[in-house]
């Protein structure tokens, strides 16, 4: 199975290091955060990746940061679109790395987790679905929640309780497993869970989710890359890059030798 990876975004939240930089190379405990990324898939066999890149000044601090991923012990293939197209129109243009491949992985690349994925996958095989999200009911919501009766009184109240203890919605956790049937819904501007997995809905195709145990995190502020480092603590699996040790990277991302 090949790992189709999402890495255009300008991430603006991140200013001013994202000026110069993809967010998915800021180091975190050492090593560019995309490499936790590379890590948890290689621990469900996944070796191969599609790394979807934008047509910009960036997309060069991938290349010399990544190269083919050979030093990592891995295969990176390049999808280059311009700046504008979304998330589902870069699926769509890693069509052509996908090779006839029956399921592929979709994995947006600024989230940092450590799920048995290999569970999900095995999720997806056994549904026979279309496609399979991850999705957390366990994930702590940013405040509090309050419920209230017809006159407006607070009835009930919780500090940043489990999104679980307050709703029977789970959250999307930016990651998929998909059959290639799900190509033929992607489309250049539309956004792929926003707009093509409505769509596979619509149309009644079956679309699975997979409830995560573990914490994860989208690489969105500097406050949430504290909470990373405390979660790799936590998790010395996922920050067990054993292959990616004795490398080092400059800060715009340049691949050094010791």
């Amino acid at each position: 199975m090949r790992a189709v990876i999402l890495a255009g975004g300008r991430a603006t939240r991140l200013y001013p290091v994202t000026l110069y930089m993809p967010k998915q190379l800021i180091m975190i405990n050492g090593h560019p955060a995309i490499h936790y990324i590379f890590n948890h898939c290689r621990k469900a066999g996944i070796k191969d990746f599609t790394l979807c890149i934008s047509n910009n000044f960036l997309k060069e601090h991938f290349t010399n940061a990544l190269g083919d991923g050979s030093d990592l012990g891995i295969n990176i293939t390049y999808s280059v679109d311009p700046e504008s197209t979304g998330t589902s129109g870069r699926v769509h243009s890693a069509e052509k790395t996908l090779k006839g491949e029956e399921n592929f992985l979709v994995y947006y690349g600024d989230i940092i987790t450590g799920f048995k994925m290999k569970d999900m996958i095995k999720l997806h095989e056994i549904k026979k679905g279309t496609c399979t999200i991850a999705t957390s009911s366990s994930k702590v919501l940013e405040f509090g929640t309050c419920s209230i009766d017809e006159n407006r009184g607070v009835t009930n109240f919780v500090e940043r309780p489990a999104i679980s203890d307050v709703s029977d919605v789970v959250i999307n956790c930016g990651i998929a497993v998909c059959n290639k049937k799900v190509l033929r819904y992607c489309k250049q501007n539309d956004d792929f869970f926003g707009d093509t997995i409505p769509e596979l809905l619509k149309e009644g195709l079956g679309v699975n989710a997979f409830d995560i145990k573990s914490d994860f995190y989208d690489i969105g502020s500097y406050s949430i890359i504290e909470r990373i480092l405390a979660y790799l603590k936590r998790d010395p699996e996922l920050s067990d890059l054993d292959a990616i040790k004795g490398r080092k990277f400059n800060v715009i991302g340049k691949r050094k030798n010791n």
